[in-house]
């Protein structure tokens, strides 16, 4: 039961992990977006960056895809080293 739990920390660092992951991949999409299509359309009142809204959504969904994906190894193994610690049998 109690392994279980400690195994657990896979999903809490994988959901933390997610939730980062997402917020970069939001800011770093809209930065780039703001600056490439705001000054390649300066000229039209920079009506090119009204699409960072969308491509800031796409980074936040695959920053958040990368971010969890990545750190679920990270999490199992960081329940199994505490669980080995704690509850060593031997």
């Amino acid at each position: 039961m109690l392994k279980r739990r400690l195994l657990n920390i896979k999903f809490g660092v994988s959901q933390a992990s997610s939730a980062l992951g997402g917020l970069v991949g939001n800011r770093v999409s809209s930065a780039v977006c703001v600056w490439a299509l705001g000054l390649a359309t300066a000229e039209a009142a920079g009506s090119g960056a009204l699409l960072c809204t969308a491509i800031g959504l796409a980074g936040a969904v695959v920053g958040r895809e990368i971010g969890g994906a990545s750190s679920e190894d990270v999490g199992e193994f960081l329940g199994e080293q505490i669980y080995e610690a704690t509850f060593n049998d031997k």
